[in-house]
């Protein structure tokens, strides 16, 4: 039924802001997939659930004097299990053992909790693993945070929970430990993912109804939008349309509704 010129819907609806929520993620377990992206020299890179992973490894290690054949050292902890980090111990650089982890996007993160098992024993001399943050490959911090790892050979630390590395802008972290050791889960929290999808907004329709008035209907999924009228598409003010409203099926509905003059109709929430 065609409507008269007194009435004229507009499609409007006001959207409110979106916020980001952090997303977390728990390395590792066996549902996760990993994948080896780059073999260093010392070093083996890895990529799994939008984060990458560097570890160095004692590639060039000989076996002891005497032998010039570089065989390296055997890993003890395998993906999903954890991550095996060695020291450095044969070829022209030595280092300690260590651990650096990004995101592929380059986005900041947190290191929220982190678990690690001794892969040598520092129960006699002592050791702390250290966690630097870096911001585009600078030092965080003027020096790395240290978690206590004395123990021996084999030993599962409790989790440590590190909450210095929340709400700030650090895009990698480095954990460095002067003997082997492994991590066995790490727990990342990531803001800067972009929120799913907003819902569409719902969309009024109006039709004429048998008694001259009008009826103006909208969807269920708009329950909590308040219906608005204006005689100012541009400039208002917006008022609410005070009418009984109704479920219908699927629809919120409102019946009765006169006009005397050109009127336009929204949504609001």
């Amino acid at each position: 039924m065609k409507l008269s010129s007194a009435i004229i819907l507009a499609l409007l609806y006001q959207i409110g802001s979106v916020e980001v929520k952090a997303v977390t993620t728990v390395l590792f377990n066996g549902s996760q997939a990993m994948q080896l992206t780059a073999e260093g020299t010392t070093s083996d890179t890895f990529s799994t659930e939008g984060y990458i992973i560097t570890v160095t490894r004692d590639k060039l290690f000989t076996g002891g004097v005497g032998m010039t054949v570089p065989i390296g050292r055997n890993l003890r902890v395998f993906w999903p299990n954890g991550m095996e980090v060695q020291g450095v111990t044969s070829g022209p650089v030595q280092s300690k053992a260590n651990l650096s982890i990004r995101r592929v996007d380059g986005n900041p993160f947190a290191v929220t909790a982190f678990t690690v098992k001794l892969l040598a024993s520092t129960a006699g001399a002592g050791g702390s693993i250290e966690v630097m943050p870096l911001i585009q490959g600078e030092d965080g911090l003027n020096d790395p945070v240290a978690f206590d790892v004395s123990g021996p050979y084999g030993y599962n630390f409790p989790p440590f929970n590190p909450t210095q590395f929340v709400g700030h802008n650090y895009d990698s972290y480095k954990f460095t430990l002067y003997v082997d050791y492994a991590i066995m889960s790490l727990t990342l929290v990531d803001g800067s993912q972009p929120p799913p999808p907003a819902p569409a907004p719902p969309m009024l329709s109006i039709t004429q109804s048998s008694d001259a008035g009008y009826r103006i209907s909208w969807p269920l999924n708009g329950f909590n939008y308040k219906l608005q009228t204006s005689v100012d598409l541009e400039n208002g003010p917006w008022t609410p349309l005070v009418r009984i409203r109704h479920i219908e099926g699927d629809d919120n509905v409102v019946d009765g509704v006169f006009a005397d003059t050109q009127r336009y109709f929204r949504l609001s929430n």
